[in-house]
């Protein structure tokens, strides 16, 4: 009997995916690939929501599944087809390469290696001008480069897709790829959102230079469309579902790199969008999930910082942004296999086995520890939750202490709470529709009769755009510091017109 020429992966959300085995079975079972089936696509999220167990390898599936069917739907709307199969393939092949350089806990890590890397680079010499000597990972977002075609705009790559192109270039999947006639480079480009790196310079010219920032980087991308669909599903927040065959079915892409949809899908949209806002709000920022996400992101840090300073004295090793880019995946790219959620519980019960030592170097460090083990969330003291607009550090508390936060130190000796006791991390934020930077068309007949969907007056994103909300919360570490520091914060929040449940 004749080898099968396709795979099929059964999905819980989509049923059957297909893959092409010439194409893409080199991935499946590529050993990097394979890696993601141990990272989980909502971090510590189960310690909250139970059956949150998704990974990053069945979101990958997913990614691929939605372009796949936008690319079969796109060629039904025209009636033609605008886009290569050589530029369908290198499509496919980002999407379903894109979460390759993911971290452990996914985002949680992320944020831990980018804030030890500022620190690093805040603790190297001073230049002549007394200015920090230093690249950070992520840039001033008025220095992110605009896309030279008509509406795009570039989000500044994350940490996990620059590492992501780190794994490629040290895989295998690099030279299946070099085989047929394909750049790692260009796969890595794409999934970081600019297809040719060339075409940063001048306008692009392959389609896949054009469209691959509308399927992995815009506000209707077939990674938005997974992620949301799949967190939904499995945390069991019916808020986040919505219609995912009509948006698929609807959205739009023209010669010159626009994007948006076809009218018919209006209501699909602004389903979508709506359950976006509602299961970031619900499910991301939910107040346990907040706290598990940065116990576990201060606890790498911490370790990390203890590094530095030559205090660390386990016997995991421990791999920083510049570790991993520097050395290991270029050296021993192997050994970022082992790079999972495993090796965060590892180093959990690490610094468990060796509480007395670790005590006496940070023990916030063996806090942490004990809490993450027991699925014990840092206790909350207060919030506030507010769309951002006519905000200011003068009307608002929290954003005061936020642009101030040499206050926690006065609130700290005023409550008799460690000021390593008051947690209050940088605001979360979310946009239900960000209109001004990246606008989604609304299409005719295949001809755009609106540059942007808010300028249709039949839609409620006519009401709804651009507007940040800002999610605030404070924790501590027991009921006792919450209740002092609840207290003391509602003296120093007297006057202010925002200030939550601070009560005078």
């Amino acid at each position: 009997m004749a080898d099968k020429k396709i795979r099929q992966i059964y999905d819980n959300l989509y049923g059957y995916i297909t893959f092409d085995k010439e194409k893409f079975e080199f991935i499946l079972k590529d050993s990097f690939f394979l890696r993601l089936h141990n990272l989980k696509q909502m971090g510590l999220g189960y310690y909250v929501y139970p059956d949150a167990l998704h990974t990053r390898f069945a979101h990958s599936l997913g990614v691929y599944c939605n372009i796949t069917k936008i690319i079969e739907s796109q060629k039904q709307y025209t009636g033609n087809e605008i886009i290569s199969d050589d530029d369908i393939y290198k499509i496919q092949l980002s999407g379903l390469l894109h979460d390759i350089g993911h971290l452990p806990l996914s985002h949680t890590f992320e944020e831990a290696l980018q804030r030890f890397d500022k620190y690093e680079n805040n603790c190297e010499k001073l230049d002549d001008k007394n200015k920090v000597v230093a690249s950070n990972i992520v840039s001033d977002p008025d220095d992110l480069p605009k896309n030279k075609s008509e509406n795009s705009y570039f989000d500044e790559p994350k940490l996990h897709e620059k590492l992501g192109e780190f794994v490629l270039g040290g895989s295998e999947i690099s030279h299946q790829l070099e085989k047929r006639g394909i750049s790692y480079l260009d796969i890595a480009n794409g999934f970081k959102g600019f297809g040719d790196i060339n075409s940063l310079d001048k306008p692009a010219e392959s389609m896949y230079d054009k469209q691959i920032r509308n399927f992995l980087h815009s506000q209707l991308d077939a990674d938005r469309l997974d992620y949301l669909l799949r967190d939904s599903g499995f945390s069991g927040v019916k808020t986040g579902s919505f219609d995912i065959d009509k948006l698929l079915n609807s959205i739009v892409y023209d010669e010159k790199a626009n994007y948006g949809i076809d009218e018919s899908g209006i209501r699909a949209l602004e389903q979508f969008l709506m359950g976006r806002f509602v299961a970031y709000c619900q499910v991301v920022a939910n107040k346990k999930v907040m706290a598990f996400e940065f116990m576990a992101q201060d606890f790498y840090f911490r370790l990390l910082k203890l590094r530095k300073e030559q205090n660390y004295h386990l016997g995991i090793r421990l791999y920083s942004y510049k570790d991993l880019v520097k050395d290991v995946l270029i050296r021993r790219p192997e050994e970022f296999l082992n790079f999972t959620d495993d090796y965060f519980f590892s180093l959990i019960r690490e610094v468990m086995a060796n509480k007395r030592i670790m005590q006496d170097y940070d023990p916030i460090v063996v806090k942490y520890a004990e809490m993450i083990t027991n699925i014990q969330p840092l206790v909350p003291v207060t919030y506030f939750e507010t769309f951002y607009e006519g905000m200011t550090s003068k009307n608002c508390f929290f954003e005061y202490l936020f642009e101030n936060p040499h206050i926690l130190d006065i609130i700290s000796e005023e409550s008799e709470v460690e000021r390593d006791h008051i947690i209050f991390n940088k605001p979360f934020k979310v946009s239900l529709y960000k209109n001004d930077i990246d606008p989604i068309q609304i299409f005719r007949n295949r001809e755009a009769v609106y540059q942007d969907v808010s300028e249709c007056k039949a839609s409620i994103l006519n009401f709804l755009v651009s507007r940040e909300y800002r999610i605030y919360r404070i924790y501590t570490f027991d009921s006792n510091e919450a209740i002092k520091l609840k207290v003391t914060l509602a003296k120093h929040a007297k006057g202010f017109e925002y200030k939550g449940d601070l009560k005078d």
